[in-house]
């Protein structure tokens, strides 16, 4: 859970940001601008909330959150390494009120006789302002991000700016939270 504010200081907003789990380093930098400063980290899988439309990584708009992950090769904020479609957010996100966001993991359910070979997913969900429906949803292939984090994992906030007098603003994180909930025994 974690809050946020973004203000525009430009004609348009700063490029977003991006809640990241990764298994990199704690000083772990992606690319800048458009990349949304989580672009090239390995190990990576990236919540964005990108909030300014960038045609080089095939943005539906400059309004909406997906989620990024390549597993074990570097990330990338190109629209076509999404886990699911990009959702436009109901919002806009870069308004500068404060907003709720609770990202939620579902991981899947493991047979113990299964010997591997079957794919698994589980689900991220994310859930803005306290609504019951999650805004996004998107399924993850559990076996390869269990794999990739190898039990455990860093994580924190990216951004990315563009620069100039064009683009800019700030994005202010208020809070945050991480709840770990243990898996049910059935």
């Amino acid at each position: 859970n974690f809050a946020y504010r973004i203000t525009k200081s430009g004609s348009l907003p700063c490029e977003g940001f991006a809640f990241v789990f990764q298994r990199e380093t704690t000083g772990s930098v992606g690319g800048a601008g458009e990349n949304i400063g989580y672009e090239g980290i390995t190990s990576s899988v990236a919540i964005e909330f990108d909030t300014k439309q960038d045609t080089i990584n095939g943005d539906p708009d400059g309004n909406h959150v997906s989620i990024h992950s390549r597993y074990e090769s570097s990330n990338d904020a190109s629209e076509s390494f999404a886990i699911a479609s990009a959702v436009t957010a109901p919002f806009n996100l870069a308004d500068g009120a404060v907003h709720n966001v609770e990202i939620t993991y579902v991981p899947a359910k493991i047979d113990p006789n299964d010997p591997g070979t079957t794919t698994l997913y589980g689900w991220v969900r994310v859930y803005l302002d306290g609504n019951v429906v999650p805004l996004y949803s998107g399924q993850v292939d559990d076996r390869r991000l269990r794999s990739v984090l190898n039990g455990a994992a860093y994580l924190g906030f990216t951004a990315g700016n563009s620069g100039g007098t064009v683009s800019g603003g700030t994005i202010d994180i208020l809070n945050w939270t991480l709840s770990i909930v243990p898996p049910s025994a059935t």
